[in-house]
């Protein structure tokens, strides 16, 4: 399939839509003719003689990480870093291609985003009872070191977002089945850092040996366990809005969707309790 016909979409639709739709489509041209691969932030041990110079040393594997990142003009293909397909980055492709598709009824966009929850679906990180995902390089963090494809809560929260959507936009049931078992990964794989009658933290990857908390991943493991046990909403932002006329027995209400107090209910930890706790919390 080419690029072209994959976000073509409706001509009057898309004018309808006006020039954000005309700016996707061409954000997601661009993915598709590279095959959807490219490079990362911390990607930098991507570059094999990098990852062989580094083996074994956090603090080189850190300032490699650090000095590619940070460079001020891009030497990624000039010390020889690999593109690769991350699994995150396809998790918000595959979510636009679905909003692209019930917006502007583009069935094109439908069929490269089931191609490309097929392959997230074929391609988890291996190894673990439950599908999971990390990112397709090895990478020092301060407070621990991930080997390539090792999953984290970040990236498998990403990716059970983009299966959920790929259920409710397209009816399979595989997707919904995987993202089951995806969020019983968030939820049980090790380990637990913090934990009381109302509150969780769990940590970034699942290894008995990580200590650091890291203050998104309670909050995307909980949106993605709270979405997926309350059942898929109706697409309501996709459709039009109408607004009530104001009454004298209430007050104008706003438009926006109100958050489901579920979905934040890990972070609370943080903010309730970290202070208190005995372990470091790093936010990045």
């Amino acid at each position: 399939m080419s690029s072209e016909a994959a976000t073509r979409g409706s001509p009057a639709a898309i004018r309808a839509a006006g020039p954000l739709a005309r700016i996707q489509g061409h954000v997601l041209r661009v993915a598709q003719d590279l095959q959807y691969e490219g490079y990362s932030k911390h990607d930098a041990l991507n570059a094999p003689w990098l990852e062989q110079l580094a083996a074994g040393s956090r603090a080189a594997r850190l300032i490699a990480i650090q000095a590619v990142m940070r460079c001020p003009v891009h030497i990624r293909p000039l010390v020889g870093v690999r593109t690769a397909r991350n699994p995150k980055g396809l998790a918000l492709f595959v979510r636009a291609l679905l909003a692209r598709s019930r917006v502007l009824a583009d069935d094109q966009s439908a069929i490269e985003a089931r191609t490309l929850l097929d392959w997230l679906v074929a391609h988890p990180s291996p190894g673990f009872e439950w599908p999971c995902w990390g990112y397709p390089y090895p990478w020092q963090d301060v407070g621990f070191f991930a080997p390539r494809d090792f999953p984290n809560r970040v990236v498998t929260s990403f990716v059970v977002h983009a299966l959920l959507d790929g259920f409710e936009t397209l009816g399979e049931p595989r997707y919904l089945e995987t993202a089951s078992k995806a969020v019983e990964f968030l939820l049980k794989a090790p380990r637990t850092l913090y934990a009381d009658d109302r509150h969780r933290c769990v940590s970034y990857v699942p290894s008995a040996e990580v200590e650091w908390i890291v203050m998104d991943v309670p909050a995307l493991a909980g949106a993605a366990a709270a979405r997926r046990r309350r059942g898929p909403p109706p697409w309501r932002c996709c459709a039009p809005r109408r607004r009530r006329p104001p009454s004298p027995d209430r007050p104008p209400a706003s438009t926006a969707r109100r958050p489901d107090r579920r979905a934040f209910v890990f972070m609370a930890s943080f903010f309730d309790r970290c202070r208190h706790h005995k372990r470091r919390a790093v936010r990045f």
